[in-house]
């Protein structure tokens, strides 16, 4: 598993599918101080983590975050009332409150609830190339979904003598 920015860049090869954000990136070429890459069109990683460019969060500040999703979630339909209440308690300014409560609008509208510590969702879907994706929605920061993931990926690759591989987040886990 790679450790560092550098780790990821010399241990890489080409052909190499890592995630970065929500899309799968195939590695075309690692040259010295740079990785070439292409678009994988959905296909699944073969690079189990990859660290990107910040640390994850810790487990405070996850669930910190999973209960203002939820606290916002508890006021909508009534996009006004969220972003009051973000502005008055968490001091985003109206626009940034609206965009957050924009998105937890669009995540109850795809997940039919808001991911918590208390409430993980499961979502299985086919990517782009018909490859079967599993992602748990647990924003218990980026440590414990990168142990939890490995720890699936061991356990379903044992149980169904079939190699997955595994991505982690801090809002949670991928397995394909």
């Amino acid at each position: 598993m790679p450790g560092t920015h550098e780790d990821f860049a010399v241990e890489s090869v080409a052909g190499d599918i890592f995630l970065l954000g929500n899309r799968s990136w195939r590695i075309r070429k690692v040259e010295s101080g740079k990785v070439r890459v292409e678009d994988a069109q959905g296909a699944p990683p073969t690079i189990p983590f990859w660290l990107g460019e910040a640390p994850g969060r810790t487990m405070e500040l996850s669930a910190a975050v999973a209960e203002v999703r939820e606290k916002v979630a508890s006021r909508l339909p009534d996009i006004q009332a969220a972003a009051a209440w973000l502005c008055s308690e968490c001091g985003a300014d109206r626009p940034a409150a609206e965009q957050i409560a924009a998105y937890v609008i669009e995540t109850l509208a795809i997940l039919g609830t808001v991911p918590t510590q208390k409430t993980i969702v499961a979502e299985r879907f086919f990517d782009e190339a018909g490859g079967m994706q599993l992602v748990l929605h647990a924003p218990f920061g980026n440590r414990i979904s990168r142990a939890w993931g490995l720890a699936l990926r061991k356990r379903f690759c044992l149980a169904f003598d079939f190699e997955l591989q595994a991505a982690a987040t801090d809002d949670g886990i991928v397995l394909s």
